[in-house]
């Protein structure tokens, strides 16, 4: 099925640079392990779902073994680099923990591109006013797009942002863990515009991609409206 999306003007410029437009996915279906095994595991296959089960949460535990050893993982699907992020201030400025951090660089191999190559658009207008988070950049890292700090602040930019009632808690900013699925609320909204939202990125958030979503109701109708940032953000 094609991947849905809309053009919204791009809120991240620099200087005098040209109006540009990014896209912003609509309604993404999210797979998961347990989805994927019952895939591997219907009629007619010689899988077993407890297999099936135990080998792959085996294989995430193994990669999170080596990477708590500073090991990388390489396959022609993606690879894992992991280094070490913050800024060092001189050649002899020691590793410290509060200006630095250890890291993770995700790529992804040539299977893995390919199958992005096969992947099918398909671009859509929305009529019906929803929020349309076209950017982020966490103010912690100085990056966009990119990494998540948490117990730090964050700024989320686009169209139609603005949060009707924050004391919600079916509103505000949600950050889904896409490996469990665990959603995340910013607890605290700073500045809140129709083009700007300032946010507290939650404490503690787990090490993984995260998609960050903007809910908010408009007008009269008690409906949440959701719009999804489409770069995935990283914790590392």
């Amino acid at each position: 099925m094609p991947l849905p999306y809309t053009l919204h003007k791009n809120s991240i410029r620099k200087g005098g640079a040209k109006v540009s437009y990014r896209a912003v996915a609509k309604n993404v279906t999210y797979v998961s392990i347990e989805y994927a095994i019952q895939h591997l595991t219907q009629p007619g296959s010689i899988l077993k779902q407890t297999e099936c089960h135990a080998v792959i949460h085996g294989f995430l535990d193994y990669l999170d073994e080596q990477l708590a050893e500073g090991n990388g993982f390489l396959s022609p699907y993606f690879r894992l680099t992991p280094g070490v992020r913050g800024v060092f201030e001189h050649q002899h400025d020691p590793y410290d923990a509060n200006r630095h951090r250890p890291g993770v660089n995700f790529r992804m191999g040539k299977k893995m591109q390919r199958a992005i190559s096969r992947m099918k658009l398909r671009r859509i207008h929305s009529d019906v006013p929803t929020p349309s988070p076209t950017g982020f950049q966490d103010w912690m890292s100085d990056t966009e797009n990119q990494l998540l700090t948490s117990g730090q602040v964050g700024l989320v930019v686009g169209e139609r942002l603005k949060i009707t009632d924050p004391d919600d808690p079916n509103q505000g900013v949600f950050l889904t863990h896409l490996p469990t699925q665990q959603v995340y609320r910013a607890a605290h909204v700073h500045h809140n515009y129709p083009k700007q939202i300032l946010m507290s990125i939650p404490k503690s958030l787990p090490a993984g991609r995260y998609q960050l979503e903007v809910r908010s109701a408009y007008g009269t109708t008690a409906e949440i409206r959701t719009g999804q940032l489409l770069p995935v953000l990283t914790v590392s």
